[in-house]
């Protein structure tokens, strides 16, 4: 069982590193801009997410889904996956990564789950 949480770890790990390298936003004062939380959601302590996606975006190796959980928007990224927009997804086991940039999409994602995969429940 433990050896099962180190490899976890440790592709979570290679995973975070070759979606982008981790580079907070500047804001011009060499500080980094106080995070926005008026919309997030904390990993629930069971360790899914659930809902409805609302966003979705491939590249090569991975597969970005923007879930809707009805208590709000959470972003989180996984093995490529078919998954479309209005699918009912659920995700576990994430880490989660704060001012995320993914240097493929040139894009930094306030907060983002990085997870072993995006289950698909309903399309």
């Amino acid at each position: 069982m433990r050896s099962a949480h180190v490899i976890l770890l440790a592709s979570l790990i290679c995973l975070s590193a070759t979606v982008g390298a981790m580079e907070p936003p500047s804001n011009g004062t060499g500080a980094a801009p106080a995070p926005d939380t008026s919309e997030r959601v904390p990993l629930p302590a069971h360790g899914n997410i659930a809902g409805k996606v609302t966003q979705t975006m491939d590249v090569p190796q991975y597969t970005y889904v923007e879930v809707d959980t009805g208590n709000g928007l959470v972003w989180a990224a996984g093995p490529v996956t078919p998954v479309k927009v209005g699918d009912s997804v659920e995700l576990s086991n994430g880490i989660q990564m704060v001012n995320f940039h993914s240097t493929t999409l040139d894009r930094t994602f306030d907060e983002i789950y990085l997870v072993p995969a995006i289950e698909v429940k309903s399309h």
